[in-house]
C-alpha cells in the first residue's frame, strides 16, 4: 500500500504552521484550567469546567493539528489541491482560534453571546474547510485507503460540528433541552469519526514513512474505514430509532476498532527497520496502549453496570483524549513539522541542516517523559482530585515546551534561509 506522495504540491509553510504553532497555547489554557478548577473538572465529566477542558483540548488543540496536516496531507498525499490554500488559512485560523477560545468561555459562564460567536466563528471555519476539503478530495483521481478514510473524516466533521452547534443552541436556551440527548452521538462522530479516521487516513501514510514500518496491509485500512463509517451511521440510526443499548453499542464498538488498530500498529513497529526507539515512538506506543484498554474498560462497564460510581467514563475520556489522541499527535508533531521545514529548506539551500539539529531527540524525549507523566497525574486524578493541580501544571509545562521546541525548530530554519550556520538547540 505505498503511497505517492507529491511533495512539490506542497502548501506554503506558513499555511500549516500558523495552526501548529497555536496548538500550544490551548494545552497552556487547559492546564491553568486544571490549577485554579480541578476538583470541579474531575467531579462530573458534564460540569461547566469539565465541558470547557474538553472542548480545549479538542476544538483547541486537537483540531488546531487536525486542520493544519490537513491543508498539508490532502495535496500531498491524496492530490487534493485546495482553493488559494494562503488565503483559505487566513480565513479559517483566526476562526478557529477565536471560536475555541469563545466556546470554552461559554462553558466557563461567559453567557449566551459567547455561545452564539462561537457558533458564528466555528461554522464559518469548518464549513470553508468541508467545502473546500470535499472538492478537492472528490475532484482527485487518486485512489486508495488513505483518500477514502480522508473523505469519510471529512464527512464525520461535519456532522460532529452540526450535532456540536444543536447542543451548544440547546444549553443557550435556544433548541429545547431534549436535544442536549445527542452528547453521545456528538462525542461518537467527534472522536471516532473525525478524529479517529482522520487519525488512521494519516497514519497509513506517516507510520511506515516517520518509522519505517512495513506498510499496513491494504485489506485491514480498507476494513477498518468502511467498518468505522458502517458503524457510526448504523449506531446513529439505532440511537435515534430509541434502543436503549445503542450508545452503550456503538462506544464499544469503536473502542474494538481502536484496539484493532492500535494492535496493528504496534505488530508493525515490532518489525521497524530502525531498532533505536526514538521519541516519536514513544509517542506511539504510548497512545496505542492507551487506546488498546478502551474496549476491555467499556465492556466492564456495560456489563458490571457502572461499577465505578461514575469515574469510569472520566477515566476512558483521560485514556481517549491524553493518553490516546493527544500522545499521536505530539510524536507527530515532531516528525512533521521538522520534515517540512527541511523540505523547505532543501528547495533554497544545497545542504540542508539534518532534521535532528531542528528539534532534537533529547528535547523530545524529554517531552515525552513530561507527557507521560502528565497523562499518569490525570489517571490519578479521576479518583484523587487533588492530582488535578500537578496534572495542570504538567498540561501546561507540556504545551509550553511544544511551543519552545517548534519555536527553535524555526529558528534554525530561519538561520540556515539566511546563510548562517544554524546553532544547534541545547538537549
Amino acid at each position: 500500500m505505498a503511497a505517492e506522495l507529491s511533495f512539490e504540491q506542497a502548501p506554503p509553510l506558513s499555511v500549516p504552521l500558523r495552526f501548529f504553532f497555536t496548538a500550544p497555547l490551548f494545552a497552556l489554557a487547559a492546564g491553568l484550567l486544571l490549577v485554579l478548577r480541578g476538583d470541579a473538572v474531575f467531579a462530573s465529566r458534564w460540569t461547566p469546567e469539565a465541558l470547557a477542558l474538553t472542548h480545549l483540548l479538542t476544538v483547541g488543540m486537537m483540531l488546531q493539528v487536525m486542520v493544519g496536516a490537513l491543508f498539508q496531507v490532502l495535496p500531498v498525499a491524496a492530490g487534493a489541491n485546495l482553493w488559494r490554500p494562503r488565503v483559505l488559512a487566513a480565513l479559517v485560523h483566526p476562526a478557529l482560534t477565536l471560536g475555541g477560545i469563545a466556546l470554552a468561555a461559554g462553558f466557563l459562564g461567559a453567557g449566551a453571546l459567547a455561545f452564539h460567536v462561537a457558533i458564528g466563528l466555528l461554522g464559518t471555519a469548518l464549513a470553508a474547510v468541508f467545502a473546500c476539503a470535499s472538492a478537492g478530495l472528490w475532484r482527485t483521481p487518486a485512489l486508495g485507503p488513505t483518500v477514502w478514510g480522508l473523505r469519510a473524516a471529512v464527512v464525520a466533521l461535519a456532522v460532529a460540528a452540526a450535532l456540536g452547534f444543536a447542543l451548544a443552541l440547546a444549553r443557550n436556551g435556544v433548541l429545547q433541552p431534549a436535544w442536549l440527548a445527542l452528547s453521545a452521538l456528538h462525542q461518537g462522530w467527534a472522536l471516532g469519526g473525525w478524529a479517529g479516521l482522520l487519525l488512521a487516513a494519516v497514519a497509513w501514510l506517516v507510520v511506515p514513512m516517520f518509522l519505517l514500518t512495513p506498510s499496513y496491509p491494504a485489506w485491514f485500512a480498507r476494513a477498518l474505514s468502511i467498518g468505522v463509517a458502517v458503524l457510526m451511521v448504523a449506531g446513529s440510526a439505532l440511537w435515534l430509532s430509541g434502543w436503549q443499548s445503542a450508545e452503550a453499542a456503538l462506544a464499544i464498538g469503536l473502542a474494538l476498532a481502536a484496539a484493532a488498530f492500535a494492535a496493528a500498529t504496534l505488530a508493525l513497529q515490532r518489525r521497524r527497520r530502525r531498532k533505536v526507539a526514538d521519541a516519536c515512538l514513544r509517542f506511539w506506543q504510548l497512545a496505542m496502549a492507551s487506546l488498546a484498554a478502551l474496549a476491555p474498560l467499556l465492556a466492564w462497564d456495560v456489563a458490571a453496570g457502572d461499577p465505578t460510581g461514575g469515574a469510569l467514563p472520566v477515566l476512558v475520556g483521560v485514556l481517549a483524549l491524553a493518553g490516546g489522541f493527544l500522545s499521536v499527535m505530539l510524536g507527530m508533531l515532531y516528525k512533521i513539522v521538522p520534515f517540512i521545514l527541511w523540505l523547505h529548506l532543501r528547495r533554497r539551500i544545497s545542504r540542508p541542516p539534518a532534521m535532528t539539529r531542528l528539534v532534537t531527540e533529547g528535547r523530545q524525549l524529554l517531552h515525552f517523559r513530561l507527557h507521560l507523566a502528565g497523562v499518569g497525574a490525570l489517571l490519578v486524578a479521576v479518583w484523587l482530585p487533588l492530582a488535578a493541580i500537578a496534572a495542570g501544571v504538567l498540561l501546561a509545562l507540556s504545551g509550553g515546551l511544544l511551543a519552545a521546541n517548534l519555536g527553535g525548530a524555526l529558528k534554525v530554519y530561519l538561520a540556515a534561509g539566511a546563510g548562517a550556520e544554524p546553532a544547534r538547540q541545547p538537549g
